[in-house]
C-alpha cells in the first residue's frame, strides 16, 4: 500500500463520517430541525489603544414551543472600556418563531416548509444614534 492510496483513503473514511453527522436530520445547526439547544459565547476583541471590548451572547439557542412552532431566540450583551471607563449593557434580544406546516417527499426529495418573522429588539440609543455608541 503506497503512502498516497492511505492518505486517500484516510481522507475517504473521515468524509463518510462527517459527511453522515453533518446531513443528519435532527442537526441542531439545521433550523428546521425539532431539536432544543443553548448555547453561550464569548468573544474578546484587543483594540488599538490599549482598551478591550468583550461581546457575550448569553442565550443563543431554540426550542419546539409545540411540534409545529420552533422558537430560535438570542439575547446579546457587551462590556468595553473603549471611553476610559468601564461600561456594559445589553445590546439587543432576536427571537424568531418559525412556523412548521408541512413536511414530506416530492420526487424522492425530502422538503420541509417553513415560515419565520424575525423580531430584534435594540437599545433605544443603538436606533437613535445608529449604533454609533457600539464599538
Amino acid at each position: 500500500m503506497t503512502q498516497s492510496f492511505r492518505k486517500q483513503a484516510i481522507a475517504l473514511a473521515a468524509f463518510f463520517i462527517v459527511s453522515s453527522s453533518c446531513f443528519a436530520e435532527e442537526n441542531a445547526s439545521n433550523p428546521l430541525a425539532k431539536v432544543k439547544y443553548t448555547d453561550v459565547r464569548a468573544q474578546y476583541f484587543n483594540n488599538p489603544g490599549g482598551s478591550y471590548t468583550w461581546d457575550f451572547w448569553l442565550a443563543d439557542g431554540a426550542f419546539m414551543a409545540s411540534d409545529k412552532l420552533k422558537i430560535k431566540y438570542e439575547l446579546h450583551y457587551w462590556k468595553t472600556d473603549v471611553t476610559g471607563s468601564s461600561e456594559s449593557a445589553f445590546e439587543s434580544v432576536h427571537l424568531k418563531p418559525i412556523y412548521l406546516p408541512k413536511k414530506g417527499t416530492l420526487g424522492g426529495w425530502n422538503y420541509s416548509l417553513a415560515v419565520a418573522v424575525a423580531l430584534s429588539f435594540f437599545r433605544p440609543s443603538q436606533l437613535a444614534n445608529g449604533f454609533a455608541d457600539i464599538p
